[in-house]
């Protein structure tokens, strides 16, 4: 599963975006025992252009 947000801010030509992630998948331990593994993600950028 994967949950994410972001944010974009335009300011004329230049826009500011930032995301963060969360890529959520089930483990499981040695006693057969089912647990979650969290891979957070954080991106920021910087874009430019008229598009």
């Amino acid at each position: 599963m994967l949950l994410g947000a972001g944010i974009e801010v335009r300011m004329g030509p230049l826009r500011i975006v930032t995301e963060l992630s969360d890529y959520i998948s089930p483990i499981f331990a040695d006693n057969d025992v089912e647990t979650t593994q969290h891979d957070l993600f954080w991106t920021a950028g910087l874009m430019l252009g008229s598009g």
